[in-house]
């Protein structure tokens, strides 16, 4: 049932990021509208009051709505203010990280962005990481790639790259596994001639 509500919640949230993000491009506001959602989410990591202020049911959309433009009137846009107005009236001020992230992922597909996880064996160098950039920016033909390096010593060498459902594997453990598999593969061949 919990997986249900974080997909229902996804949805929502995906549906008001969709509408709050074409309203920034007709506005021209997209960078400053992230901008204050950033600042709002970092607020909302920070704060667990916050949190609990706009998850107790007891509280009412008034008392949100009043606690919104108190808190962000001074520096909220029009259309920050109109979100928060809508999430406080119809009790769904929860939304307000789902809601980050999916104006996030709206505004990467907007500039052409994507995010890659690249797994290495060994920690890369800011000249390996640019040059990797670039190659994948070709590859995948955006025009920026921003990578998400971590590492993992089990891989022996090489790396992985993952944007997406597209997985490069150019790691030195699954080069020994496609040399065993093709030795394998050869040693059925010439068994059975």
């Amino acid at each position: 049932m919990e997986l249900l509500h974080g997909l229902e919640f996804q949805a929502a949230a995906a549906n008001y990021a969709g509408a709050l993000f074409e309203l920034a491009v007709e506005q021209d506001s997209v960078e400053a509208l992230g901008d204050q959602l950033h600042q709002l989410e970092s607020l909302l990591a920070t704060s667990e009051q916050l949190r609990m202020f706009l998850d107790t049911p007891m509280i009412g959309a008034k008392e949100r709505w009043e606690f919104f433009q108190k808190v962000f009137g001074n520096w909220g846009s029009d259309l920050l203010m109109g979100l928060l107005n809508v999430l406080a009236h119809r009790n769904r001020c929860a939304l307000l990280g789902y809601i980050v992230q999916q104006f996030e992922v709206h505004c990467d597909r907007h500039a052409g962005r994507v995010h890659a996880d690249l797994v290495s064996a060994r920690e890369l160098g800011e000249e390996q990481l640019d040059r990797l950039e670039q190659i994948l920016q070709r590859y995948v033909q955006k025009k920026q790639v921003i990578l998400h390096p971590r590492t993992d010593q089990s891989l022996l060498g090489g790396f992985i790259v993952r944007i997406g459902d597209l997985q490069i594997d150019a790691s030195v453990a699954r080069g020994l596994e496609s040399w065993c598999d093709g030795l394998i593969t050869r040693g059925e061949y010439e068994i059975q001639r």
